[in-house]
């Protein structure tokens, strides 16, 4: 086997436990009336909004660096996605809505139709979400 593909391929002992973490199941968000739905929802478990630049290389390594670290929080979550370049009047209606200035990548959390945190680029890896539970 060459040097490269060894250093590509991956052993079935190796891919075995990453099967058994559960992946973040984003909600594409492309209305301001599913915002009102994630109010409603926020109700009754926090609601996780990402907003998240396809164009950015900074807002793709942190999405992958927050679902890495959220499996553990994701039956007590919804998480939800608003795609920057398709939907900037989503994100801006999201800014205006809870009162938030607009950054991306970003991550909001819902509580009771109120942000009730937010943070942007890298500081969304070091959110402790179970403290939103």
């Amino acid at each position: 086997m060459s040097f490269l593909k060894r250093l590509t391929s991956r052993s079935k002992s190796h891919s075995e436990p990453e099967a058994l973490v559960e992946v973040v199941q984003w909600k594409l968000t492309n209305s301001e009336q599913e915002l009102d739905l994630i109010d409603e929802q926020s109700k009754q478990k926090p609601q996780i909004l990402f907003k998240h630049s396809t164009r950015c290389g900074v807002s793709s390594m942190v999405l992958r660096r927050f679902e890495r670290q959220s499996h553990e929080v994701i039956s007590g979550m919804d998480f939800h996605m608003v795609d920057l370049i398709s939907n900037r009047e989503v994100s801006n209606a999201v800014a205006a809505r809870y009162g938030i200035m607009h950054q991306s990548p970003q991550l909001i959390i819902v509580k009771n139709g109120t942000a009730v945190h937010n943070d942007s680029h890298y500081d969304i890896t070091s959110v402790e979400l179970e403290q939103y539970l």
